[in-house]
């Protein structure tokens, strides 16, 4: 019964004023916990076979109203620095994707704290009323291979309107 539920959430799309973001849940993922309020829509998802809680690989989607894509990375990137030292940030992309704005970006650095690498993905996609936020997070270096994986991953999230292209 989980896996036809999480199938038919994989195919069902989020809607939000004439826009509609399109993702597959990745092989072998399970959505672990869902948020949603005012405006504010939060997805964890963890690899199938994890426990809850996962600390070791997580990939979150959230929807954030009234938010821009490069207010919402500046604020988010000056919160990280102010925790961590040594933050290396790479922008990967900025281009329109269906017409949407669309930014990704990596991040690397050494978690004092919980005294282990970080290393995070995060695609920003700016909709009409709010931004789509997907990070993905490891907290180990992830290898070349895992890192093509994910990169590609996240470029097949995409957003559409439907009145205007074919949503896939």
């Amino acid at each position: 019964m989980k896996r036809i539920l999480v199938m038919l959430l994989s195919i069902f799309p989020l809607l939000s004023h004439a826009e509609v973001i399109i993702q597959n849940i990745p092989p072998s993922y399970k959505i672990d916990d869902v948020k949603e309020r005012d405006g504010y829509q939060w997805y964890r998802m963890i690899p199938a076979n994890s426990e809850n809680n996962n600390e070791v690989d997580i990939l979150t989607r959230e929807f954030l109203q009234k938010q821009t894509l490069d207010n919402y990375f500046s604020t988010w990137y000056k919160s990280l620095l102010s925790k961590q030292k040594n933050v290396k940030a790479t922008q990967l992309t900025d281009y329109a994707q269906n017409n949407f704005p669309t930014k990704m970006w990596s991040l690397q650095y050494r978690n004092d704290t919980y005294q282990r690498d970080e290393y995070i993905l995060l695609k920003v996609i700016q909709g009409n009323d709010g931004i789509y936020v997907l990070q993905k997070s490891f907290y180990y270096w992830p290898s070349e291979d895992t890192l093509s994986y994910w990169i590609n991953y996240l470029h097949t999230v995409t957003l559409c309107r439907p009145e205007r292209e074919m949503c896939q």
